[in-house]
């Protein structure tokens, strides 16, 4: 389960650059940090449970980050940062507190 918490928490440091950098349009910096989260999202996903409630809300959070990733790519924001921000933190503070 620690692992899980560390890559929840890097997802959320993650999603913390996508939201600073696409904000002030360094774009690159903020595809890079929802290229890194999509992956910590994809270990999240393998190790938990299918049937878990924290699965779900990893799964949704993963879609967030696969949208951030389409529109950084063209020099977009991402769309819901603050959702985005939102799911992110709560994922981490639910695995954090299943510890």
């Amino acid at each position: 389960m620690t692992d899980i918490v560390h890559e929840a928490q890097d997802t959320h440091l993650c999603v913390l650059f996508i939201g600073a950098h696409g904000d002030t349009g360094d774009y690159k910096y903020a595809l890079d940090a929802a290229n890194s989260a999509a992956k910590h999202l994809q270990v999240i996903q393998a190790e938990l449970p299918a049937t878990s409630p924290l699965a779900r809300d990893a799964g949704t959070l993963a879609k967030f980050v696969r949208a951030a990733q389409r529109n950084l790519s063209q020099q977009r924001p991402a769309d819901s940062s603050d959702e985005l921000l939102e799911l992110a933190t709560s994922l981490k503070e639910r695995l954090e507190g299943a510890q």
